[in-house]
């Protein structure tokens, strides 16, 4: 919670397994923003611009998305 990421080679964050929290980042300037590698996870309030993807892989859906998360 409460990141700022810029400019990593690969992605930002990469969220390799279930039950995690990604809340209030800001996530600029990567090939990938947040990438899920697994299902499970609850996402909200997340900054993502000047990335080739914004958010990818297995996205939370439902309960998982808190909302707010925006790509710019």
């Amino acid at each position: 919670k409460g990141n700022a990421l810029d400019q990593n080679l690969l992605r930002n964050i990469v969220v390799q397994s279930s039950g995690n929290m990604i809340e209030e980042n800001l996530i600029t300037d990567s090939p990938y923003g947040i990438y899920f590698n697994s299902a499970g996870n609850f996402c909200a309030n997340n900054r993502a611009s000047g990335n080739t993807t914004n958010y990818g892989g297995s996205l939370p859906t439902g309960s998982g998305d808190g909302g707010g998360n925006i790509g710019f």
